[in-house]
């Protein structure tokens, strides 16, 4: 039997943070089904990427990028409160600029359950 998306592997996220990501990925697909229809590919291809071995730091650059989008498009108070607590479980802050590196399988963990959660809904 294979693994759920939610159950930890060496080097990924915890599965707390991966169903955090989830939830907030079917609110952004409730409640903006719009920006779900045009996120969803855009995870998917850089998920591709990582999978294909593209370097680590491109991809960061990319999902920072993807992230930024993300938190500029939702407007609806719970589902962006929802996103900031997520991307504070990630030591995100975009205001402050901060912004780690994640490891290639800590990007694929965050893809996988925000895909999983558009999914959901």
């Amino acid at each position: 039997m294979s693994k759920s998306w939610f159950c930890s592997e060496e080097g990924g996220l915890d599965p707390a943070i991966k169903m955090a990501i989830n939830i907030a990925a079917q609110m952004v697909a409730a409640n903006n089904p719009a920006l779900a229809l045009a996120i969803k590919p855009v995870a998917l291809g850089v998920k591709a990427e990582i999978d294909g071995g593209t370097d680590n730091a491109a991809m960061n650059t990319v999902f920072k990028e993807v992230v930024q989008k993300l938190v500029s498009e939702v407007t609806d108070a719970p589902t962006a409160a929802k996103i900031n607590a997520v991307l504070g479980m990630l030591n995100i802050d975009i205001p402050a600029a901060k912004f780690p590196v994640l490891s290639n399988k800590t990007l694929q963990d965050v893809i996988d359950s925000f895909v999983s959660g558009f999914t959901a809904v």
